[in-house]
């Protein structure tokens, strides 16, 4: 049986990459425009989360 965090991880990507797309299709026009900016602000909701996760350990390690 799996453990759960890594089955949680396994659900961030695709409800996180369509949720992107999805909010930045109410903006944009075009499929290339969409998919570029999309991606682009799923890659920065990654790098922040992960930001805070790697700040949330190391407080947690060292403080």
């Amino acid at each position: 049986m799996a453990p759960k965090p890594f089955s949680y991880l396994l659900l961030y990507f695709p409800v996180a990459l369509v949720t992107s797309l999805v909010l930045t299709a109410a903006k944009e026009d075009g499929a290339a425009n969409i998919a570029r900016k999309g991606l682009r602000t799923f890659g920065l909701l990654s790098l922040a989360i992960l930001g805070g996760g790697v700040l949330v350990w190391f407080v947690g390690r060292f403080v």
